[in-house]
Formats: C-alpha cells, structure tokens, sequence
C-alpha cells in the first residue's frame, strides 16, 4: 500500500511538473491569450499567472558540458547556464530554440538566459514556427526568396529582414537562394574582390549568410530560376527600425555562430583596454559613397564635431569608426591629444575611394572583415553618444548603442546633414589632403 502511494504520489509531482511547464509555456504568450484564457483559470492558476509576472532573481548561471545536458537543464529550468567554447554543438541546439540568448561571454565559456523580453521571445518563437514548418512538404514549396544585394552591411541585412517581413506577411518562409555567393562570405565569386589581387577563399562552402549566423530556415535553399526571379520581385525594400520590434528581424538574423563569437570575443577583449569611457562614437562613412553621382559627399572631421558642437554628450574620448585610413590622420592631426583622445580598431582600410564601388574588403580576407566589423560593434555599445551621417549601418550602430544603454533617453545621437550633389565627387580633396601615400 504504502509502495502504491508512493508511486500515486511521484505520479502526481511529475504531472504537477508537466503542467507547470505547460502553464510556464502558455503564459509566454500576449496579453491576449491570457485574456482568453482568464475565465477558464481558478484561483490557484490566476496566482500562478501573476507570480509569472514578478521579475526573477539573478541567479548564477550553471555550467553544462553536453547538449544532453542543456535539455535535461531546459526542460526543468528556465534559468541561465553557461557552455564551453569547445562544445560545437550548441549552434544546431540554439537553432531550435529561439527563445534563448547569449548574454555573457568568458575566456573559457559563454552564456545563455532566456530572453528577457516576453514580446521579443514571442516574436522570435513565431518567426521560428514560420521559417521552420513542421509540415516542410507543404510549406516549403512555395518559399519567398531575393537574390544578395552585396552591397555594404546594413544594406544587405536590411533586404534579409524586409523577405522576412514580407513572408511572415504573406504566410510564406523567406529562404536564401542556392548558388548565389554574399561577398562577405565569397567575395571572389561574388565578383568582390580586389584588382590584380589573388582569389579569396570562400569563409564556408555554403558561401553566404550562414558562413557566420544560424540558417534561416530549414526549407531547402531556391535554386535561381524564372520562379525564383518572380518571387524576388515580391520583396519589397524596407530599412530595418534602429530599435523595438522593427529591429528584432536584424537581431534574428545575426545570431553568430560559435566560431565567430569566439573570434569577435578574442578581438574585443584585446581592444578593450585601449577604449576609455564616458565616449561618443562618429561614423564617418567614406569610401565610394563619392563614386554615385548626386549621392552622399565626403565629410571632414570637423563637420562632424561641429553637428553636436556645444550640446549634450559629446566625450573627449571619441572611437572613430571609419572606412578611410585618411579619416583617422586627420581627425590625429587636427584634433590631436590632449583635447580629444582618438580610438580606433587598427585594421587594413583603404584611403578614400581606392577600393572601387562596393568592395569593402580592404584587407583580402572577408572573415577578418566581419570580425572586426562587429567587434566596433561590440566597442560602440560602451559609448553614450553617436554623431552619423545617413548609412544603413549607422542605423545598425545606433541599434547597438541604444539597446546597451540603460535607458533609451540617456543616448545621445547627432545627424550629420549628408547632402549629395553634382560636385560630391570633388570632396574626395577632404581625404585625399591627409593621405600618406602621397
């Protein structure tokens, strides 16, 4: 008897367990469901509910060593645990668990907690179920797709979050297509790549968006064909908000693999001891921003400075981040220490225009691109204030800036009027002027 209540006993835990993580589950959702579901709770369930919405203590984060142990912790816990760095098969495990983010990083570790926004984990949980179907025989047949703009890296991953947007709209997955090379992962099939300079490796043989991120979807990628072209005609341009929910198709779409955040971990550690704090951030986009006639002009480092002249926020340590060496001479010889002190990531970059239209590898090696890129990132958050011009990745930075920031209002940002015209081409003088080549 006793043996049976025990077992009726252990019976009941268990599905009391079951059930509160089916409870735990369906309270992660709008405020609409739980409106629905409010007359069907008693008293025990609507104290449950409100329980759900008291702010959880922080707790330190467990370390795990497998992925059989990260589902045994998930499906117990909702609570932080951190992997190590050699455990390379947490990309496929975060793949299909979308709620879940990186929040902490570590020599010999990195983190996870689940992702502190309910709307946001509800968005990514959603936008999951609709790139990955569980029906792919049927809602993979009919995939939306846009060929890769390879233009610059706000641009492109702009055109990635507008096919998201628009097959969430249309009840269609947005798929990359097949054989169709990003210049940031193949830049010599992309017909990226520097003149008279050897071909460049592709980062993976997969030679697009996923060399670095998690895939998008698992329909299979289009091949390029009349329907393809058809269905890339049904996308329509639009630039991803700087921040909220417009903003969550970019955070979706960049979660890095496991090597790449290693690498942009390493990179960013060695910089940090050179970024000193309170700072401002300016983004001086250059390079062939002159090379499209009536479009955006060269500005110097002057007219930056002068866009936030006398108003809030603008710190004696400034990190430049910049595609013209030109810029950094300049900004060095014109405002030299001790009235500002300059902050930079030393990596190859082209004076003025030399790279040509749309090639943004200066230094040959497309993966050292992306790191360094989004190791500024990373620099940037530590920064208060920001003074840019008009550039899809200043709208990226912003983001950036904006989301590290203990409160939206305590950032500063500054527009530099970016105005184009017959004669922006005559602005090249502005970098050409600090140039050591010459």
């Amino acid at each position: 008897v006793e043996s049976k209540r025990s077992n009726i006993a252990q019976g009941r835990a268990l599905l009391d367990r079951r059930n509160m993580m089916m409870l735990s589950r369906d309270l992660h959702t709008t405020p609409v469901n739980r409106i629905m579901m409010g007359p069907m709770m008693g008293p025990w369930m609507e104290q449950h509910a409100q329980q759900q919405q008291q702010p959880v203590a922080e707790v330190e984060p467990i370390m795990l060593s497998t992925e059989r142990e990260i589902y045994q912790h998930i499906g117990k816990y909702e609570t932080a645990f951190c992997v190590p760095w050699s455990l390379n098969t947490v990309d496929e495990w975060w793949t299909y668990h979308p709620e879940w983010e990186v929040y902490l990083e570590k020599d010999d570790s990195y983190c996870f907690r689940l992702i502190p926004s309910e709307e946001k984990r509800l968005f990514f949980r959603n936008l999951h179920q609709h790139q990955f179907p569980t029906d792919q025989k049927t809602h993979c047949q009919n995939v939306l797709s846009h060929p890769t703009t390879n233009s610059g890296w706000g641009a492109d991953l702009d055109w990635y979050g507008s096919g998201l947007r628009d097959g969430m709209a249309t009840n269609r997955p947005f798929q990359l297509l097949a054989n169709n090379p990003w210049h940031y992962a193949a830049p010599s099939q992309a017909g990226k790549h520097n003149e008279g300079q050897p071909n460049m490796r592709a980062v993976c043989p997969a030679k697009d968006l996923t060399c670095y991120f998690l895939p998008l979807s698992h329909c299979p990628k289009v091949k390029i064909n009349k329907k393809s072209k058809n269905n890339a005609s049904q996308v329509t341009y639009s630039r991803n908000d700087i921040v909220g929910p417009g903003r969550w198709y970019y955070d979706w779409i960049v979660r890095q693999r496991s090597w790449l955040r290693r690498q942009v971990y390493d990179l960013t550690k060695k910089q940090l001891p050179n970024i000193k704090t309170p700072c401002t951030v300016i983004h001086a986009r250059r390079g062939d921003t002159i090379l499209a006639k009536g479009q955006r002009s060269y500005h110097s480092i002057a007219e930056y400075l002068n866009s936030a002249d006398g108003r809030r926020g603008v710190e004696r340590n400034i990190l430049l981040l910049t595609d013209d060496a030109n810029a950094i001479q300049e900004a060095k010889t014109e405002f030299p220490s001790p009235q500002y002190n300059w902050m930079y990531v030393d990596r190859p970059r082209y004076e003025g225009n030399a790279g040509g239209w749309e090639n943004h590898l200066p230094s040959n090696d497309a993966a050292q691109e992306v790191i360094a890129m989004l190791t500024e990132l990373q620099l940037a958050q530590r920064c208060t204030s920001l003074i840019r011009g008009h550039s899809t990745f200043a709208d990226v930075l912003e983001g950036y800036i904006r989301s590290a920031a203990a409160d939206d209002e305590d950032v500063a940002v500054y527009h530099l009027l970016d105005k184009g015209g017959t004669d922006n081409q005559a602005t090249l003088n502005i970098s050409a002027f600090y140039s050591k080549t010459q």
